[in-house]
């Protein structure tokens, strides 16, 4: 017989059922009771070995109670040569430091137990079960202890979250030093270490911690150096630290946020995969470097233009795109994706390219030869044939938006009443395309419309098809189309139909339908007794909620009872708030989702207290604004995604200042990125670009927009939008050009010209190129290359005078170049006459009336902008702009 498995089986059971509270025998109730003396913990140990069971059970207990106190003690005791004080002794330290106690969970202290005597795979298991019953030390602790190597690693990221969640726990209960075990407990990853390096920050130790650092020369100290200078924003101590670490991506990171991107660059060009990446990458060095692009620089790209590998090819051309060499990249786009061409070319305003990429004579198009085509194949092999689906709905939408509506009759009309007869799955399936009623936004309404009236006619069915078609099926808009009945039954059903398009913003609605039916509905509910009203406001609310109208779901919910104002139909609640400045409830709003995360034991996202802090320093409460900006401070713990999370509480509520200074905080603890994750390195960097640039910090606001480009060129570029790609290039070519005014202004002068000469009639221009470049002095260039843009942008208004989205680019960009204002303003009102609700015209006739100097009128019309978009940030914050900023120069 083995003793020592015996008396360790025994100790264990006996444990564990100390664990269920197995209380210690009592003395019998005949006998009256003895006065206990309390006993020290030394003589607690030396009745471990006593002969009788009850006292050595008692001092077990006792010992266990004492906690930390006794290990000390314990572990004395657990080299005696009594064998019963030894394993008594080592079984209470196992628990003790695994933080079992009296009070734990019996059932944390099973799967404690199990995981003893588990496999790799169990292990795993029982970690999962631990981490539902919150069991955060014992976690950590059992982690600490595993000696298995890969299971240490494919565990890792499970406790560096058990580690942060345990100390965001043990943070709103106040116990800051509990907080600060958990992060010591964790694995010394790079996770962790910064999220103690942050909490230092946060507690007002980080400074000790620094002096701590630079004074050792232990392993791991300068890891912990770099955590705690990148908590603080230090790049340039921090790229020091990381190279002193020997992790030289992140020190190459520092070095790209501080406005060096060479090193970040030549990383990435030694771990390339592929020759075209390699030429890409050295192209943006010498750019960087001032050394002027020869054609031999660009020969592994422009090589690939003419593979028969058409992977080699979408690479090519991507990367040329990404370079800023449109000219080079254009044609071969073409023939690998002649409709991704014309989106492309039409959205530059390029119409005679786009028609001629998919087969048109610019001058002299047979549209309908050239759809009869499409149609003719997909009477032959029905809705199979997707591309000729695509094509056909990439026409429609192009005859629609740009108001040619009697020559889409002409196209349209006759084959679509044929393909109805012949191929009903086709015509739907095609139909269903034009309405969008998969999409955000319907491809060719105008078209989809005068078919699905024509077709429907009277036929019941046809008309419960065409609902389907145009709505997709929707229990709500069969609730409406037979409440709109009801409203008015004089009402034909193709005026049911209109007013449907309206109320669910898929039509333009020139005629305010949507206005006319909403107050005829709310006249129709304050009819109704009292007990009917609740549905029918929460129809009226789930419409709103869906459609983006912040009057009328305010309206909804402020009248609807308080046991009907469920979560589902105020999902966009405190959007919908903030959007009507009603900043004491959005704060209250907020303040109660944290309260309810404590109640439940649940933690509440962290970032609710950025939004409670914004809110409530817009309400004026300053004082208790200042509580939250303390605790999203302190339940950061260094994490990019959490900080990212925290500069949207704080845009929220327009207070962008906080808010950049978190995003700011995001990239400098942000992972690099990886082939599998590079999700918070992107948004981290963007957003610190975006941050940069408004700050006029150049050089950095480049180098950062030149790290985002690279993550581009390495994915899979077969889906990216060349229009997109040219905008990540004007990105970082604008702030390094305007970094060069001072030192080089004709090398800048050459790069800006670049930049407008590959975007040319491009509504991004307006964003930031005008309106920076004006700003830093280059007054006769802005303006020259201004009417270049314009005189694009006016001949296509003259060739398509009913495309609404043109005479808005025309309206956005003279706004922001501040030039040609009138003629903005009447583009503008005519697009506004056909589409009175679209918060992008209503947001740049605000900036016509800010360009004007006119304020009151600005707001007034952002106010309706925001009104009908208040999840837009850029509109959000426009209105902000329009609030406090000065009027531009």
């Amino acid at each position: 017989m083995n003793y020592m498995k015996v008396v360790g089986a025994f100790l264990s059971i006996w444990l564990v059922g100390v664990a269920f509270g197995a209380p210690v025998p009592a003395a019998p109730t005949s006998n009256p009771p003895v006065p206990q003396v309390e006993k020290s913990i030394d003589e607690l140990i030396t009745d471990l070995s006593s002969d009788r069971f009850k006292i050595r059970e008692a001092a077990s207990r006792k010992l266990w109670d004492a906690g930390e106190s006794a290990i000390e003690a314990l572990q004395k005791a657990s080299q005696s040569e009594d064998p019963e004080t030894s394993y008594r002794s080592l079984s209470l330290l196992r628990y003790l430091e695994l933080h079992i106690t009296p009070d734990t969970d019996p059932s944390v202290i099973e799967l404690v137990e199990k995981y003893q005597r588990a496999t790799s795979n169990e292990k795993r298991d029982l970690i999962d079960e631990m981490r539902k019953k919150r069991a955060w030390r014992q976690i950590l602790k059992l982690y600490a202890s595993e000696k298995d190597p890969e299971l240490l690693e494919s565990m890792s990221r499970t406790v560096e979250n058990v580690a942060l969640l345990g100390a965001r726990e043990e943070i709103l209960k106040g116990n800051s030093e509990n907080a600060k075990a958990f992060l010591e407990m964790a694995p010394a990853t790079s996770r962790t270490l910064l999220a103690l390096a942050d909490f230092h920050r946060a507690h007002g130790s980080w400074q000790a911690e620094v002096e701590r650092a630079l004074a050792s020369d232990a392993p791991g100290a300068a890891a912990w150096r770099l955590a705690l200078y990148r908590t603080n924003g230090d790049f340039e101590n921090a790229r020091t630290a990381a190279s002193k670490a020997g992790d030289s991506q992140v020190a190459a990171m520092m070095a790209m946020l501080g406005g060096d991107p060479i090193p970040w660059m030549r990383r990435h060009l030694a771990d390339a995969k592929s020759p075209a990446l390699r030429a890409a990458i050295s192209a943006t060095i010498q750019s960087w470097e001032g050394k002027p692009l020869l054609q031999a620089d660009l020969e592994p790209m422009t090589r690939l233009l003419a593979s028969r590998d058409d992977s080699e090819r979408w690479t090519g051309t991507g990367l040329l795109f990404l370079l800023g060499k449109p000219e080079l990249a254009e044609k071969t786009y073409a023939e690998l994706s002649p409709q991704g061409a014309f989106q492309y070319f039409e959205s530059l305003e390029r119409t005679d390219d786009a028609l001629a990429v998919i087969g048109l004579d610019p001058q002299n198009p047979d549209f309908s030869g050239w759809a009869s085509e499409r149609f003719t194949e997909l009477l032959e092999n029905g809705e199979q044939s997707e591309k000729a689906t695509f094509d056909l709905l990439l026409l429609g939408g192009f005859l629609d938006a740009r108001g040619m509506t009697d020559e889409s009759t002409n196209v349209f009309a006759a084959p679509m009443k044929k393909l109805s007869e012949e191929s009903g799955d086709a015509f739907a399936n095609l139909l269903r395309g034009f309405f969008g009623a998969d999409a955000d936004r319907p491809q060719a309404l105008g078209i989809a419309r005068r078919i699905g009236l024509a077709w429907a006619g009277d036929d019941d069915l046809k008309w419960d098809a065409l609902l389907d078609l145009a709505f997709d099926e929707d229990s709500q808009v069969d609730e409406w189309w037979t409440w709109i009945g009801e409203i008015d039954p004089k009402t034909t059903r193709v005026e049911r139909f209109d007013a449907m398009l309206a109320l669910f913003d898929r039509s333009s609605d020139p005629d305010r339908l949507r206005e006319k039916w909403l107050t005829l509905a709310w006249k129709t509910l304050d009819a109704k007794p009292a007990n009917q009203r609740p549905e029918l406001m929460r129809r009226i609310g789930f419409l709103a909620a869906r459609t983006g109208d912040v009057e009328t779901s305010l309206r909804v919910w402020d009248r609807l009872p308080e046991d009907s104002q469920s979560d589902d139909l105020g999902r966009y609640h405190e959007l919908n708030l903030s959007a009507a400045n009603r900043w004491e409830e959005a704060a209250e709003w907020f303040e109660k989702r944290i309260e309810k995360g404590g109640e439940t034991g649940q933690l509440s996202r962290p970032d609710f207290h950025a939004y409670a802090a914004s809110s409530l320093r817009k309400a004026g409460r300053e004082k208790d604004a200042a509580f939250h900006d303390t605790m999203a401070e302190k339940l950061a713990l260094g994490d990019a995604t959490v900080c990212l999370r925290m500069g949207q509480g704080y845009a929220y509520g327009g207070d962008y200042p906080r808010a950049q200074q978190w995003w700011k905080r995001a990239a400098f603890v942000a992972a690099p990125p990886t082939e599998n994750d590079p999700n918070e390195f992107t948004p981290s960097i963007n957003r610190y670009s975006d941050a940069l640039l408004e700050e006029q910090q150049w050089r950095q606001a480049a180098s950062t927009a030149e790290a985002l480009g690279l993550v581009i060129g390495e994915i899979d570029l077969s889906n990216a939008m060349p229009a997109l790609l040219l905008r990540m290039r004007l990105k970082a070519d604008l702030p390094r050009a305007l970094s060069q005014i001072k030192t080089d202004r004709k090398m800048a002068v050459k790069i800006l010209e670049k930049c407008h000469r590959m975007l040319l009639s491009d509504g991004s221009l307006a964003d930031e190129f005008f309106p920076k470049i004006r700003q830093a002095g280059l007054t006769d260039e802005h303006d020259r290359w201004f009417e270049q843009t314009w005189n694009v942008v006016d001949a296509a208004i003259q060739r398509y005078p009913k495309s609404e989205t043109t005479r808005n680019t025309a309206a956005w960009l003279a706004s922001r170049a501040m030039r040609h204002l009138d003629e903005a303003e009447k583009h503008l009102r005519q697009a506004l006459i056909q589409n009175p609700n679209q918060p992008a015209y209503l947001d740049t006739m605000a900036e016509i009336q800010f360009a004007r100097g006119n304020r009151k009128s600005a707001l007034e019309w952002s106010q309706q902008s925001v009104n009908f978009a208040p999840n837009d940030e850029i509109i959000r914050r426009q209105h902000l702009r329009f609030e406090t900023a000065p009027f531009p120069k």
